[in-house]
């Protein structure tokens, strides 16, 4: 309940500042993302569609008894590899054509299903968005392509597609830089929004002003350095905004040395867009106009 609280009282803050309400339903009592997606360890494994149901309505009946409306609930997160603890075992070949939808799609559809009706049972005029980690790992994003028309074709009632931009750290394979200019980045959210009809997000993405924790070689254009994120940052919502429609950055809050968590996050301090708690770099100060 504390997460919940939490949660409510950031929205809040977000509502009085003017800001547009996206929150995004984790289905798990910790951060889930790829691989990463754990059941709660109260919910009952064989009622599952029951506890997603009970725990979206119940979250949507907390906010609006704060008088907050949300503009999108997002319903997981990045979730084509699976959720609710049935996830793709490491290692898997993903790419033929029918495995996911068969093994992993079919499974998430009724949860996914009985998230959305939990919602709407709340009240909830909200869009739904679907998250995936999406773009850059497969040939020319056929699994984004086929896990939202796999979607389509199962009547799910979401609005928005919604996916990750590849990062410059990790253990995913790299992509060509800048990849928001590769025709397999823009052909993809053409796909989504003019084929299948559905709104699209960019619903993460960051470019490191440092090097530290950073393990990917960056584009001649785009070096490592403020001057380097800024630029990136204004060059990919130039070409985002023609295809898509909108995008969050990932972590604009870090800063190098912040230590948010007791590990530290080398990566996303040297992505992020501040260079202490409350001065903004160059980054920053342009990002609003770069979003106009």
């Amino acid at each position: 309940m504390k997460d919940l609280h939490d949660a409510g009282q950031i929205l809040k803050e977000a509502k009085d500042a003017g800001c547009y309400l996206d929150a995004f339903l984790f289905l798990s009592n910790e951060a889930a993302y790829a691989l990463k997606q754990t059941i709660p360890a109260d919910w009952d494994p064989s009622k599952l569609a029951t506890e997603v149901y009970d725990s979206a309505k119940a979250t949507a009946d907390y906010f609006s008894s704060l008088g907050l409306t949300i503009d999108v609930y997002e319903i997981g997160n990045e979730i084509e590899f699976g959720m609710l603890g049935h996830v793709v075992p490491s290692g898997s070949d993903i790419n033929p054509e029918g495995w996911l939808e068969e093994n992993y799609w079919s499974y998430q559809v009724p949860l996914i299903n009985a998230a959305i009706q939990g919602l709407r049972d709340s009240g909830s005029t909200a869009k739904i968005g679907l998250h995936i980690a999406g773009l850059g790992y497969s040939q020319n994003n056929d699994i984004a392509r086929r896990f939202f028309s796999y979607m389509n074709e199962s009547k799910v009632q979401y609005d928005i597609a919604e996916l990750s931009y590849p990062y410059m750290f990790g253990e995913s394979e790299p992509v060509k830089q800048p990849y928001f200019l590769e025709p397999e980045f823009y052909q993809t959210l053409d796909y989504l929004k003019n084929t299948l009809k559905k709104e699209v997000l960019i619903a993460e993405f960051s470019y490191p002003a440092h090097s530290e924790g950073i393990n990917k070689t960056p584009s001649d254009s785009y070096p490592y350095s403020e001057v380097g994120q800024r630029d990136f940052i204004e060059e990919f919502l130039r070409v985002a905004q023609s295809y898509a429609d909108g995008a969050f950055y990932f972590y604009p809050d870090y800063y190098p040395n912040c230590n948010y968590t007791s590990g530290g996050d080398d990566q996303l301090e040297s992505s992020g867009l501040f260079l202490d708690q409350t001065t903004p770099n160059q980054s920053m100060v342009n990002f609003n106009y770069a979003s106009d």
